[in-house]
């Protein structure tokens, strides 16, 4: 799997939401399906058994970089999947 491709796909065919704050509120009211945070996210802002129901993928780049990997031109440091689209990035949080 090419996840730059797939989380370019996800936000252009998907519904998604950046943020930290956002992707907790998701989680809190089950709309997550996943969260995709980058390698400078704070760790506890995803620990604990409040998001034990939410796959959390670890984008292997910094905020800056997932940014550029969902095509936009600022630091994303949390990315919510909402409705995946046409993306397979759901698979990712199988790996």
């Amino acid at each position: 799997m090419n996840i730059e491709r797939s989380l370019k796909l996800l936000v252009e065919s998907g519904k998604v939401y950046f943020g930290v704050d956002q992707a907790k509120k998701a989680a809190k009211t089950k709309e997550a399906k996943m969260i995709v945070v980058s390698k400078n996210c704070p760790e506890e802002a995803f620990s604990g058994k409040k998001y034990k129901n939410v796959p959390v993928y670890h984008f292997k780049g910094t905020s800056t970089e997932l940014g550029a990997a969902c095509g936009k031109p600022f630091a994303i440091s949390a990315l919510t999947v909402i409705d995946a689209g046409e993306s397979d990035i759901l698979d990712a949080g199988k790996e």
